[in-house]
């Protein structure tokens, strides 16, 4: 069983690898940055997928909580917190917000 998915998933994730070092010792930071905003919109915009997909409904709750995180972390870090120290706040506060959406269900 092993030995199968590595033989499947081996040279993809390979590829993945070569790709990713290529592109962030090639490029400039302003395609780094590119290549960073898109992957971080990609998994806000696959997660509706899942939402549209098992519930058949729109919502429009999870990009509320990725935007109040990003705003927590970037206000943090106008004032000086380091970026992991900031991102992990700004998770926090995603995780209280969705908590107090949640409250009334």
């Amino acid at each position: 069983a092993g030995r199968s998915w590595l033989r499947r998933w081996g040279p993809w994730a390979v590829a993945a690898v070569l790709l990713g070092a290529a592109f962030y010792t090639v490029t400039t930071p302003f395609w780094s940055g590119i290549l960073a905003q898109g992957l971080a919109i990609s998994l806000v915009f696959m997660s509706f997928t899942v939402v549209t997909g098992l519930g058949a409904m729109v919502s429009l709750a999870q990009a509320s909580f990725v935007t109040g995180a990003a705003l927590v972390a970037g206000l943090l870090m106008r004032h000086g917190v380091p970026f992991l120290g900031a991102a992990l706040i700004g998770t926090c506060a995603a995780a209280l917000l969705g908590a107090l959406v949640a409250l009334p269900a």
